[in-house]
């Protein structure tokens, strides 16, 4: 990929500051772009826009729906499918309380489809995207009436048997056409807010996730790509060997991917899944991209990773089915963590930029790969992830060694998060990203995620957006030669 020297900012829409309770594509996300624009910046990272089962953006209910939580209430407005606006509950400014907010955004689609008459646009979008749209509103039809998870529906709804599922949308049309109407307002409101980047200048950075959760619309209808009991419920699961950080490895319990299946019909789902993120965003970032190559099999009743095995994958014939509609494939990759040499090769057969993150680089001597001085210009530098701490959290919690080898290459820590972006700014590295957490410069309350636990996470919100610091981030554009 020929990338030129670009910076930005990583900030999931969730964040922003609105009245409803969760940032969403309103006025709050045209005033993100903005400011990227007035900073000398280009790039906006906004990770998963999939319709996240609770509050993680990476466990979704579908690969391609996206997110209702992200429909923006001013644009209801503006397009009159709200008559006034709504009353707003008790919501609090710093943090989502996404079962609250769920269930409000859900009242207010409801009302707003009340007020809705299909018409030419809107068939042409549900045509467009039939191949996973129709499956995706009969499970979440079905997931109304029934429930979650999908393994416990009557089993004429778990196997899809007709006429029964017939008679299902004959019944449930309105409902249906309601999930239809919510897919159309979600991507009819990011076409026009990716329409504005562009005028803007600003480019997008999506995110996709490399398994789907075992509770979704494409386990639940395509059961044949994945290695499942008759029951619909694993044979393997995903996660990762035991290492340094973890003794047990980790469980993250998805249903692992039939790769034959998937070979044998040239990897349709994929190349439906990869066509829509290229279509909807400028690059692409795949997290645990390894899984393209090999992935950690665990037998479903193990409860931890310890007996799993490497298991290769047809990552060069999937790429190649993919490169013959997108030449270009845009993908950043996820390779963190131990990543082999036959991997490295791998991802570099395939030209894709990996990542380096600064928060790694101050351990294991002058050969760490994360130290700039060993960076490739194919890659993109991090001062840290969404998996990450602040970098005044990560400071704080440094050992004696690591501060010592922290002064080694910064000089005496004045302004922490000023440095850090200095130095990943000035890297050879194409794209310099950034936490806004960081640009905000915030400590650990504002972490957005911890891996390995469950409540917390996603949470935090942005109360404004800092233009004071935009004089001072341009300045340092142009000294890196950075847009």
């Amino acid at each position: 990929m020929n990338l030129k020297r670009r910076s930005g900012l990583i900030l999931h829409p969730t964040a922003f500051s609105s009245p409803y309770g969760s940032g969403d594509f309103g006025s709050s996300a045209r005033g993100f772009i903005d400011f990227l624009a007035v900073s000398g910046m280009s790039l906006w990272q906004v990770l998963p826009l999939q319709h996240s089962a609770f509050d993680s953006p990476y466990d979704c209910v579908s690969s391609c729906a996206g997110n209702p939580l992200l429909i923006s209430v001013e644009g209801l407005l503006e397009k009159k499918l709200l008559r006034k606006k709504p009353e707003i509950p008790g919501f609090r400014d710093d943090k989502v309380l996404f079962r609250r907010v769920i269930a409000f955004k859900n009242r207010i689609l409801k009302e707003a489809f009340e007020n809705f008459k299909p018409d030419k646009c809107f068939e042409g979008f549900c045509e467009k995207n039939s191949a996973w749209l129709n499956d995706y509103c009969d499970f979440m039809t079905l997931r109304e009436r029934h429930g979650s998870p999908w393994t416990k529906w009557p089993f004429w709804a778990r196997m899809r048997r007709e006429p029964d599922m017939t008679r299902m949308r004959e019944k449930n049309s309105r409902i249906i056409l309601r999930h239809k109407f919510i897919q159309y307002l979600f991507f009819s409101q990011w076409n026009e807010l990716r329409l504005y980047a562009r005028k803007k200048g600003v480019k997008i950075i999506g995110d996709m996730p490399m398994f789907v959760s075992r509770d979704s619309a494409d386990v639940w209808a395509h059961k044949e790509l994945f290695l499942l009991t008759k029951n619909g419920k694993p044979k393997s699961i995903s996660g990762v060997p035991p290492d340094y950080f973890s003794k047990n490895g980790q469980v993250w319990g998805n249903p692992v991917y039939d790769w034959k299946a998937m070979k044998k019909n040239s990897f349709t789902w994929w190349k439906r899944r990869l066509g829509l993120s290229f279509e909807m965003f400028d690059f692409v970032r795949i997290d645990h991209f390894r899984g393209f190559y090999s992935y950690w099999k665990i037998p479903a009743e193990n409860k931890t990773a310890k007996k799993g095995r490497w298991t290769r994958v047809p990552g060069l014939e999937l790429f190649a089915e993919i490169k013959k509609t997108y030449p270009s494939a845009p993908v950043i990759a996820e390779d963190l963590g131990y990543i082999p040499k036959p991997v490295k090769k791998f991802r570099m057969k395939l030209g894709f930029p990996g990542m380096k993150v600064l928060q790694f680089a101050f351990s294991l001597g002058d050969k760490n790969q994360f130290l700039p001085a060993n960076y490739e210009r194919n890659c993109v530098v991090y001062t840290g992830t969404h998996d990450n701490d602040t970098l005044i959290g990560w400071y704080a919690s440094c050992s004696v060694y690591r501060r010592r080898n922290i002064r080694k290459y910064l000089g005496e820590v004045r302004d922490l998060n000023s440095q850090m972006m200095e130095l990943a700014m000035r890297s050879k590295a194409a794209f310099a990203l950034f936490p806004m957490q960081d640009i905000l410069g915030l400590g650990r309350k504002a972490r957005f995620n911890t891996p390995g636990t469950w409540r917390g996470n996603w949470s935090w919100r942005m109360e404004e957006i800092p233009f004071d610091k935009a004089r001072s981030i341009k300045k340092l554009c142009l000294l890196a030669r950075r847009k």
